[in-house]
């Protein structure tokens, strides 16, 4: 950072570490330096870490509105973040639309799932509350399986 301080993509990815080591405010904010860098342009998956802060900051509002349009990421997109978000804030109807789009068009997100947030070293607690989202949205996910990866 202090050879390269203009570079976006290392705040950006900075500010995903942080984040998903379990300080989501203070990722959040690297990853705003990352974006104000390039307002106009940035990647999208700088999003991501900001919309999973605001939903465990039951912030689902921030979280919707940043995740619309959202283009795949894995199976990361707008459908799996609108399925976990209207799952934990009880809107049935859009849950289950988005769930069974996600499902559609991603399967591999039921065995997937816990495998990738383990490998982006997020809490197990954490990972839990998006589960949960994603499970009252509908969505079948494979029952964790051993511990967190070192």
């Amino acid at each position: 950072i202090r050879l390269s301080p203009g570079e976006p993509d290392l705040a950006a990815h900075l500010g995903l570490r942080i984040a998903t080591s379990g300080d989501w405010k203070r990722g959040g904010e690297w990853i705003g330096r990352a974006i104000a860098m390039n307002e106009k342009q940035y990647p999208d998956w700088y999003r991501i870490p900001l919309i999973l802060g605001h939903y465990l900051d039951g912030e689902y509002a921030k979280a919707l509105l940043l995740s619309g349009a959202m283009p795949p990421t894995g199976f990361l997109d707008e459908d799996f973040f609108g399925a976990m978000i209207h799952g934990k804030i009880g809107d049935g109807v859009r849950a289950r639309e988005a769930a069974e789009r996600l499902m559609r068009r991603f399967p591999s997100v039921r065995t997937q799932f816990w495998p990738v947030f383990r490998a982006w070293r997020v809490p197990e607690d954490q990972i839990e509350r998006f589960a949960q989202g994603l499970q009252q949205a509908g969505v079948i996910l494979d029952p964790p399986s051993g511990a967190k990866t070192q």
